[in-house]
């Protein structure tokens, strides 16, 4: 586990129905992290990437490499403590090409399991997070560890299944509530859908 200290990054940017989410894969861990990005300015992706390094940081891991697209060249003056490198015009960094793929394989199959005709774009935005949630629960094949799971590893954060697993994603669901003051005939429960772990 201690050579596995140095990590190197891929990143990419990918679309769900015109919003754009930003994701980082590590080798070998196999760690998956999407994040929502709003405006594409160098500024933006620099403070989602170094929250990314801060993940990692934080668990003990060191990033040395990241390894984009052309589109983040911008990126090499800001951040002067990783070494970026960007691949030719019109080429991609394979790695996280087929994790976007995958995400977006998954995110087409929670669709079609939900009753609704129409899904909001915060739905949407949460069910790539649920997608990237799932990516990291199980050991992975070829990762660093065939017991712990990327997201163990990088977070020390463990999923129980009697916990996390009461409510399916897009589930209507009724959820308690408190009214104040607790004697009157005010309804006790809030509708609401599930939008990630229960």
């Amino acid at each position: 586990m201690t050579n596995n200290k140095v990590i190197t990054l891929t990143v990419d940017v990918f679309f769900v129905d015109g919003t754009a989410f930003l994701l980082t894969l590590s080798r070998r861990i196999q760690f998956v992290m999407t994040e929502q990005t709003l405006p594409r300015t160098a500024k933006q992706l620099a403070i989602h990437l170094k929250r990314v390094l801060r993940v990692y940081d934080h668990a003990g891991f060191t990033v040395r490499h990241v390894l984009m697209n052309g589109e983040f060249e911008k990126l090499k003056n800001g951040m002067p403590t990783i070494v970026i490198n960007t691949t030719a015009a019109k080429k991609y960094v394979s790695e996280a090409e087929q994790k976007i793929r995958v995400v977006k394989e998954r995110s087409r199959g929670v669709v079609c399991t939900l009753p609704h005709l129409y899904i909001p774009r915060r739905m949407k935005i949460e069910m790539v997070y649920f997608v990237t949630l799932w990516l990291n629960t199980f050991p992975i094949q070829n990762g660093i560890s065939r017991v712990s799971s990327p997201r163990e590893l990088v977070t020390r954060w463990w999923m129980d299944y009697a916990k996390h697993c009461r409510v399916e994603f897009g589930t209507y669901c009724e959820v308690h509530d408190k009214p104040d003051p607790s004697n009157s005939m005010v309804t006790r429960t809030q509708e609401g859908i599930a939008l990630g772990l229960s």
